[in-house]
């Protein structure tokens, strides 16, 4: 995920998944990953 917001100004989020299944799960994709895009960002 780092490779590919080295360099951006800006990140935005638009996921959504319309059901979970094996690793794609809603706290997965809503929770934890705009919590590690958002350090990123900050980093």
């Amino acid at each position: 995920m780092e490779a590919a917001v080295v360099g951006s100004d800006a990140v935005v989020n638009l996921v959504g998944i319309l059901y979970e299944r094996g690793q794609r799960t809603f706290e997965r994709l809503h929770v934890e990953a705009p919590r590690q895009l958002a350090q990123l960002d900050a980093d």
